[in-house]
């Protein structure tokens, strides 16, 4: 299928180009996109927007849930468009019944209409209409397909609607009918994996599937065609021609990029827009390079905790003794790299709630002499500096992809669906931040974010959160929050994700997280440090994912914290405090 995130076996499908749907090249993102589509059809919300790109298979995969739809519901397409009459009672009847005769009586089109979807639901078998291309329809037909779904019967909607399109469909709906919420998704672009599973299946469609591929070839194809599949037909259709007198055993990437050099030059009007290789793509790290910046973080900690010991002539209060956790201890050692660790369980002094800025002067000091982090330990350890400067690099991306948004509630959702499609994570902190602030709808697609799992783990309780949130302002929040199913993820909680850290003008610090993979965790902790060894401030336990708080002035670092129901914790990696 076209779609990304291949399965572990490689050659598990064919081309997308294939005639038979029994064909389609499959992948994990199929799989995934074809579950969310089947829990659109079911719920009861009365629109899903699904988009991608132009190439990664859409309308096929479309195609498909309406070919292996269950008897409980009839789902019917919308398109070609350019046979539609523009009269949307007509369209919409022509879509369930394509023998029925046209009528221009637009009073009698929708009478019969509402007879057809009222029958339909007395046989409890529900209406869908899947409208694809839907960001080529004006918006005034749009809005007459969207009039459709406000009526109900028995809590769900008399047509639900599924409008698939191009990135900014949901942009282009809200506009239409901001009153109608739904869940949205996108069907992402082929990772680097799944980009050599389908190039081998597309070989072997080819005839020529006894060429070898190495890693490099992969690794070309893959940045040439940013993982999408019909880029890589025109890569591979391309190669089929140029090979057919070539003996060579095996396909390497300088053959590749004659096959995409021949293809732009057939193609001035770029309509097939190829990438331009490998060389052009060298701000992926390298090892080494992530190495460096982990001990450049480190060492910037090192430097600023001797310059606090050189400053401080002053006598240490006074510390509080605090509990152990032994083997919550030793979980976090192992995530952060340190030797010993230990958790301050809170004082008023080191605790707020999750609302409210609290005064610095209530919140200062520090954790107690049993809390201490050896740091040299921190830093000597590979594979810690390696997580910790990869999550810098995200924390670092997502504060870039956000930088020129507009920092208003409103200015962050419109950014957010602006990077939906290129960016899920920044995207979701865009919502974040706007939920913060109180936009409902930023909340109401967090809520769907994390149910369905689009860019972050999925995470029901983090759902139900986001719901709760948008609930005073969404009415789709209350029927998800009745409609979801508890967790069944079982096991200890990972270490969770830093996304983001945001130091605002008027003092106050934005900071925006995800879960780990695995068991939802029952809440969070945030803990800020000066150094490593120098903690000012622990929060209370917080159910969301995303917190804006007063911080002490001497705060330079962070880390949240997971926990579950039975003790257990994951802490992640300090993070640099960001300033904007």
């Amino acid at each position: 299928m076209e779609g990304s995130k291949a399965q572990s076996s490689e050659s598990s499908g064919t081309n997308i180009g294939s005639a038979q749907l029994g064909s389609i090249y499959r992948s994990q993102a199929h799989e995934l996109a074809l579950e969310r589509l089947n829990f659109a059809v079911a719920s009861r919300v009365p629109m899903t927007v699904f988009v991608g790109r132009v190439g990664t298979g859409r309308t096929r995969l479309v195609c498909e849930l309406i070919e292996t739809n269950t008897s409980a519901f009839v789902v019917r397409m919308l398109n070609p468009l350019d046979r539609l009459s523009g009269e949307v009672f007509s369209d919409v009847l022509a879509a369930f019944n394509p023998k029925r005769t046209n009528s221009e009586n637009v009073a009698q089109n929708r009478a019969d209409l509402m007879s057809l979807l009222e029958t339909l639901h007395a046989a409890q078998r529900f209406p869908v209409l899947v409208v694809d291309d839907a960001d080529d329809l004006s918006n005034v037909y749009l809005g007459a397909l969207c009039e459709l779904c406000d009526q109900a019967v028995n809590s769900r909607p008399l047509l639900k609607l599924v409008f698939v399109g191009r990135p900014g469909m949901a942009d282009i709906l809200s506009g239409v009918r901001p009153d109608l919420v739904g869940p949205a998704f996108t069907l992402e672009c082929m990772d680097e994996k799944d980009t050599g599973g389908y190039v081998r299946s597309r070989f072997a469609e080819l005839g020529i599937g006894n060429r070898k591929l190495d890693k490099s070839a992969i690794r070309e194809f893959f940045v040439l065609s940013n993982g999408i599949p019909a880029k890589l037909n025109a890569i591979c259709d391309r190669l089929k021609k140029e090979i057919s007198q070539d003996v060579r055993s095996e396909i390497d990437k300088v053959q590749i990029r004659q096959a995409a050099s021949h293809i732009r030059a057939d193609d001035p009007g770029g309509q097939i827009e190829l990438g331009q290789g490998a060389a052009a793509h060298s701000a992926v790290p390298t090892d080494a390079e992530v190495v460096a910046r982990a001990d450049h973080v480190a060492e910037v900690l090192r430097t600023a905790a001797e310059a606090e010991q050189k400053q401080s002539s002053r006598p240490q209060p006074a510390k509080r003794g605090i509990a152990r956790k032994a083997g919550a201890a030793l979980g976090a050692c192992a995530l952060v790299g340190a030797g010993v660790i230990a958790f301050l369980y809170g004082t008023d002094r080191f605790s707020i709630g999750q609302s409210g800025l609290p005064n610095e002067d209530t919140i200062s000091g520090s954790p107690g002499e049993d809390v201490f982090v050896g740091e040299s330990a921190a830093v000597s350890n590979r594979a810690s500096r390696q997580t910790a400067a990869v999550a810098e690099a995200r924390v670092a991306r997502i504060a870039a992809a956000l930088a020129e948004s507009e920092p208003s509630a409103t200015g962050q959702y419109l950014a957010a669906l602006e990077l939906a499609e290129t960016a899920a994570d920044a995207a979701v902190v865009g919502y974040a931040r706007a939920a913060l602030s109180g936009h409902s709808r930023s909340a109401y697609y967090l809520g769907q974010i994390y149910e369905t799992g689009e860019g972050v783990p999925v995470d029901l309780a983090l759902a139900r959160v986001w719901y709760t949130r948008a609930k005073p302002g969404i009415d789709g929040a209350a029927a998800r929050l009745e409609d979801m199913q508890p967790s069944t993820e079982g096991g200890a909680v990972s270490e969770p994700t830093p996304l983001y850290s945001n130091k605002m003008p008027d003092g106050s610090l934005e900071l925006v997280w995800t879960s780990g993979e695995g068991a939802d965790p029952s809440a969070y902790r945030i803990e800020l440090s000066s150094t490593l060894s120098n903690t000012v401030l622990y929060t209370a336990e917080l159910t969301t994912s995303a917190i804006r708080l007063k911080p002490p002035q001497a705060a330079r670092i962070w880390r949240v914290i997971a926990l579950d129901q039975n003790g257990g914790e994951a802490a992640s990696p300090w993070m640099e405090i960001r300033l904007r």
